[in-house]
């Protein structure tokens, strides 16, 4: 069933944009939004009113502008995202602390706003569009909000397969923590770095060898923040590439790869 989101007339704001979007997400994009003036009868007319109407209860009414201090510097995007996505809210808490602070005290309250220029044009022309067009533009961030979410489960299922021993490995060569990976792993390559990041911190791990997804044949070697190797240094008989600034090295692997391992770092 269609869901009907009423938010305040005239000039639109960032804030109510996204809010309309993480709806839209919840809704499965069945939505229709309303831009008015709010009035005493709007709350049983429509299934959520957002960044107008003076209430928060946190289920329909999602404004921020009335004395509470539930909603004190926050805005509707944020109380919204909160609600009904809290992994979303935590994942993008900066986004999100952006927003309160601009809703709430105006580009100055950002900090440098210079620092995030292209952002805010785009963000400025996408608001003015949403104010002609609003269920358009909040499908827009429907899809950017849904393929977060999905990026977030991506990454706690490769912590989950990386935690399998079956899958990974770590070798230890001198004052080398080396993370092999000894499967390919099925998930996008920017989901499963971002799952790495647990086990190189936990284990202090200065080199993660893992395939390289451009060559079926290859492996590839990666400096942690951990490490100041430099690989241009290293000798390894199957090199194919290695970066200038020797992070990244690529390598077609002997069929023994821990041995091979031990040998090119010790």
């Amino acid at each position: 069933m269609t869901k009907k989101i009423l938010t305040h007339g005239g000039i639109a704001h960032a804030d109510e944009m996204y809010a309309c979007g993480l709806l839209s997400l919840l809704c499965d994009g069945d939505i229709t939004i309303t831009r008015k003036n709010y009035e005493e009868n709007d709350g049983e007319a429509f299934d959520f009113v957002v960044d107008t109407g003076m209430k928060f209860d946190n289920e329909k009414f999602f404004d921020h502008h009335q004395s509470d201090e539930n909603v004190e510097g926050r805005c509707s995007a944020s109380l919204v995202a909160e609600r009904f996505f809290p992994e979303l809210h935590l994942h993008l808490k900066t986004f999100f602390k952006r927003l309160d602070k601009q809703d709430n005290g105006g580009l100055g309250a950002v900090g440098n706003p210079a620092d995030i220029i292209p952002l805010l044009q785009a963000e400025f022309h996408l608001v003015k569009e949403f104010e002609k067009r609003p269920e358009e533009i909040a499908d827009i961030f429907r899809k950017y909000f849904k393929g977060e979410l999905e990026f977030l489960k991506n990454v706690k299922e490769a912590k989950e397969w990386l935690a399998d021993l079956s899958h990974s490995e770590i070798v230890k060569v001198g004052n080398v923590n080396i993370l092999l990976i000894k499967e390919k792993p099925s998930f996008p390559s920017f989901c499963f770095n971002k799952a790495q990041e647990g086990l190189i911190d936990k284990h202090d791990i200065h080199v993660v060898c893992s395939f390289d997804i451009r060559n079926p044949e290859g492996r590839t070697l990666f400096r942690t923040r951990k490490c100041q190797l430099d690989f241009n240094s290293l000798e390894v008989q199957g090199k194919y590439f290695c970066h200038k600034n020797g992070f990244i090295l690529n390598y077609k692997p002997k069929e023994k790869v821990v041995e091979e391992l031990i040998e090119i770092f010790a």
